[in-house]
């Protein structure tokens, strides 16, 4: 059973702590010029539409960057300027096929974190989940839109590992002289520790059970969206992906961090898009929130969904503009998927309590 009084400290802790040594100024300042510049770009030369889907790649390339000293290694990240952007075509490729959507959604979230299996690749693995999603719910799905998606995504995520590439480059050439912690791991390095695949489709295995369970809860999630027709459904999958953890416990802190940072960020964000219609100053006030979202990502989670919230609300503003209720909508959508989240983790602890109370007693 879950102990409450352990929980609630749990939960208080992870709320109000703020881990201010961790606080990255340097990256969130290459983060927010990397990420911001492919939208400049694109709204400046005609390609909003373009630089948008660019800019989303950037944003989450730059999330797959991980940290020191377990940061991802550069050949991978180089693998997932490629995988992430498929991902995102094969999910709008999927949301053109109708009543076989639900389905498909759940099936394609648990193949993509199946590759969690593989500790080097569970970024990719979160990232391109999440990425395949958005692609799912966002309009224009068609083959045309698949495409375009893929090579404006492609070359964001590109221009992203560019800027991670320098940081690293210059990070390393300052430290040389001192003390060194260990490198990012490479693609070759990684492949030494990999074990086989398909040993991991077994319901004994945890990275199988987690896979599963999410799948399942994104496809009830989308169902539920569908169902109740809300807008922007994805945030619902999005926030099952981010939030189930093999626990109850953890997967219920997990859910109230993201609904207190995005109630936070979304409230920002309604009185941004409310107050503001200038497509220059919107696109200043993306670039200060993908510095401080990328600068508080270690300090607080509360915080960082708290400049993520309205990081998205506004580049979603810039295709559609006055649309300030896509911050209402975002806090309906994170609320129903982390409500998703949590029944389906407690209802898989009773059903394993069950099964475990059953064996017990044929034993006997």
């Amino acid at each position: 059973m879950l102990d409450l009084a352990r929980w609630r400290m749990e939960l208080l802790h992870d709320i109000t702590r703020l881990d201010w040594p961790r606080l990255d100024i340097p990256t969130g300042l290459r983060a927010g010029a990397f990420v911001i510049t492919p939208l400049i770009v694109g709204a400046a030369t005609g390609y909003l539409i373009e630089g948008l889907f660019a800019t989303l790649a950037a944003n989450f390339l730059t999330n797959t960057e991980g940290n020191p000293p377990s940061a991802t290694g550069t050949k991978i990240l180089a693998a997932a300027c490629i995988l992430e952007p498929s991902a995102l075509a094969v999910g709008t490729l999927t949301g053109t096929t109708g009543q076989l959507l639900i389905p498909l959604v759940g099936l394609g979230v648990f193949m993509l974190l199946m590759a969690r299996a593989y500790p080097s690749w569970a970024l990719v693995a979160t990232i391109s989940a999440i990425f395949f999603v958005v692609g799912t719910g966002l309009p224009g799905d068609s083959v045309a839109g698949a495409f375009e998606r893929f090579w404006s995504s492609m070359i964001g995520a590109f221009w992203a590992l560019l800027g991670v590439m320098i940081q690293r480059w210059l990070t390393a050439h300052r430290s040389r002289s001192g003390s060194k912690g260990p490198p990012p791991q490479t693609m070759a390095q990684a492949s030494r520790h990999l074990h086989p695949f398909m040993s991991d489709f077994s319901i004994h295995s945890e990275t199988f059970r987690q896979a599963l369970l999410t799948g399942m809860a994104a496809a009830v999630g989308l169902a539920i969206g569908l169902l109740l027709n809300l807008p922007r459904d994805i945030w619902i999958l999005i926030t099952v992906i981010i939030t189930i953890r093999p626990s109850v416990g953890p997967t219920i802190n997990s859910a109230i961090i993201l609904v207190v940072g995005t109630v936070a960020g979304a409230m920002i964000a309604a009185a941004v898009t409310l107050a503001l219609a200038s497509v220059d100053i919107l696109g200043g006030l993306l670039f200060v929130f993908a510095f401080a979202m990328f600068s508080f990502r270690l300090v607080n989670q509360a915080l960082y969904q708290m400049f993520l919230t309205p990081f998205l609300i506004i580049l979603l503003n810039l295709i559609f503009p006055g649309s300030w209720w896509f911050a209402l909508a975002r806090i309906a959508d994170v609320a129903v998927g982390g409500g998703v989240a949590i029944a389906t983790v407690y209802l898989l602890m009773l059903g394993t309590r069950s099964y475990g109370r059953r064996r017990a007693s044929e034993g006997k």
